[in-house]
């Protein structure tokens, strides 16, 4: 018997719809993804932990896990280690081998569930939601993952009984390439063999809707019998669709995946066709004076193959030139990312758990101890980075209040330079007019009051930013000094 699963719905928040009918008893959660995480992985091994303390009766237990992050957080291993559960995380790229659901379990699982979705679509006549997925997934879950199915699985992978053997080098070793096929003299890349089979996957479907177009009444009526919105409909695995899927599994899967590509990302390389010369091959027969209506068809007809030949190359010319622009581009893209992920590289020096691909002892010392280092280094950093924000908006507020403090005191100052101003040109009209009629001025030459002083700047608080945490300081000082 396999202990109750936890499903994870995908979702904001959770509906309490969610929960009807749970004959597994199994653990719900929800999360932004529909995926496990952090958090969602401690209180799995939690609720695993309780569900098989009583069967363990003190003894050790072993928890195999792929090397997804939510299986070696501090608070996961923390909790494993007090609990007298060992963490053993398969090597990379081994889960096909090692992996007890994918070898064995997932193949009868796949198909129950298929013949339970389709019966309960049949009798409902509606599509499985989050309501009914529970009790559905039920039927699929005892029927495949019976006892005879789990001890199959931890035999066929050498856990139980222990078999190291039954994985072998031969099996570890990278899969190559056995067979291709390909219509042209130099094999097809994977990837521009993709795009060559979705054209002809285009054509033959443009054949096939014109034979559809002739199908009988009768099939019509069938499909009118039995109703289903269109939302209920599995997705058509279209030209465009099946190229994706295909692509996904070439060097070039970072051009349909949702992650980010990295410098190392491989790009497809630019052969440039040779282009023959503009001009015409068959002048001397363009030139000479039909006799017939026969020949004067064929010449046009000449003609028009020319010109098509002359688009053609035209075309063909703008495309590659838009190629190597292109081309420079992304090469100087490259460069430029490549740059930054070794600062980022530098940066993060120290700081990895994975590396060699080997299979790893998560709740061990050395490892344990390690996840401890990063997440105190990780409290830290984020400690700092608080306080760097506070210190930047607290010296934000004082650049503000100096700023106005500022403001204030040149615009006192320009009025004491106005009054002065206009005190000095009302002496000097004085002044002429005592001298033409020879005599003294009234009063002396007035003297300007004296100006304020302005205070310092606020200095910048004595801590060490990052560097787009600079970048953006410095961009607010010059704002500020193009203010003043």
């Amino acid at each position: 018997m396999s202990l109750p699963p936890a499903v994870i719905f995908k979702g904001e928040h959770f509906q309490t719809s969610w929960k009807q009918d749970n004959p597994l008893n199994a653990s719900l959660g929800h999360s932004k993804k529909g995926y496990t995480d952090g958090e969602i992985g401690v209180e799995w091994i939690k609720d695993f932990d309780e569900k098989t303390k009583a069967k363990a009766k003190g003894k050790r237990r072993l928890l195999l896990v792929d090397g997804h992050n939510s299986h070696y957080t501090r608070a996961f291993l923390e909790h494993a280690r007090k609990n007298r559960i060992r963490v053993l995380c398969y090597p990379s790229h081994s889960t096909h081998l090692y992996q007890g659901l994918d070898v064995v379990i997932f193949g009868p699982l796949k198909r129950a569930w298929s013949k339970f979705r389709d019966e309960f679509e049949r009798k409902t006549g509606r599509a499985i939601g989050k309501t009914h997925f529970l009790a559905v997934y039920a039927q699929a879950h005892l029927e495949a993952l019976t006892k005879e199915n789990i001890e199959a699985a931890f035999k066929k992978t050498g856990v139980v009984p222990f078999n190291p053997d039954v994985i072998t080098e031969a099996m570890m070793a990278p899969s190559h390439t056995t067979s291709t096929q390909s219509g042209l003299p130099v094999p097809l890349s994977s990837p521009v063999r993709v795009m060559s089979d979705m054209i002809h996957r285009v054509l033959a479907r443009q054949a096939s809707e014109l034979d559809e177009e002739m199908e009988t009444e009768d099939e019509d009526v069938l499909e009118i019998s039995s109703p289903r919105t269109h939302d209920e409909l599995p997705l058509p695995l279209t030209p465009m669709r099946a190229a994706v899927n295909d692509l996904s599994s070439t060097s070039l899967a970072h051009l349909v995946s949702s992650s980010p590509p990295r410098a190392s990302s491989s790009i497809p390389l630019f052969q440039p066709n040779t282009i023959s010369p503009f001009k015409s091959y068959n002048k001397d027969l363009l030139e000479l004076e039909p006799h017939t209506e026969n020949e004067a068809r064929l010449q046009r007809a000449l003609q028009e193959a020319e010109e098509r030949d002359r688009r053609r190359k035209n075309a063909m010319v703008e495309m590659q030139g838009v190629t190597v622009l292109q081309n420079m581009y992304v090469r100087q893209a490259n460069t430029h990312l490549h740059s930054r992920e070794e600062e980022q590289k530098k940066k993060g020096e120290g700081n990895r758990l994975f590396g060699d691909g080997m299979a790893r002892y998560l709740d061990g010392d050395e490892f344990y101890f390690n996840v401890v280092r990063l997440d105190e280094e990780a409290k830290r950093k984020k400690q700092a980075k608080a306080e760097r924000q506070v210190a930047r908006e607290t010296r934000a507020q004082a650049l503000a209040a100096w700023k106005k403090q500022e403001d204030e005191r040149k615009a006192r100052n320009t009025e004491i330079r106005r009054v002065y101003h206009d005190a000095v040109k009302e002496w000097e009209a004085e002044r002429d007019a005592a001298k033409s009629g020879n005599r003294r001025p009234g009063w002396n030459k007035p003297k300007r009051g004296k100006l304020e002083k302005g205070v310092p700047r606020p200095r910048k608080p004595d801590i060490e930013d990052s560097d787009e945490e600079q970048e953006q300081e410095d961009e607010e000082e010059e704002e500020n000094d193009d203010d003043e």
